[in-house]
């Protein structure tokens, strides 16, 4: 009875540790998981060309800059999904010298 009266009285204490005690590991794992500026660049990499790196971002805005010059010449407000894979595989195609992750994109 006495070690269950201690429980009620101190799961207040108890609760607040285990809370926090999770808080920690959340921001700890997150700070893990997400990395530095330095870790994320080799995330951000979809292949290589020339023994550079290819961001997806770049390798994103020309594939958009091509689409919209498309849209442009055709007159049409969007492409459908078809005519963006493509697009994007028309690109790959034109670095065909380098190695590009097509299944990333």
């Amino acid at each position: 009875m006495a070690t269950l009266q201690t429980i009620r009285n101190r799961g207040g204490l108890l609760v607040s540790i285990v809370i926090g005690l999770a808080l920690i590991a959340f921001i700890v794992g997150d700070a893990l998981n997400s990395g530095s500026r330095i870790f994320n660049s080799q995330r951000n990499q979809i292949g290589e060309i020339a023994g550079e790196g290819v961001s997806i971002i770049d390798f994103q805005n020309r594939v958009s800059k091509n689409e919209e010059m498309i849209k442009a010449m055709n007159n049409v407000s969007s492409l459908n999904e078809e005519q963006q894979t493509m697009l994007r595989g028309k690109h790959l195609a034109a670095n065909d010298h380098g190695t590009i992750d097509a299944k990333r994109i």
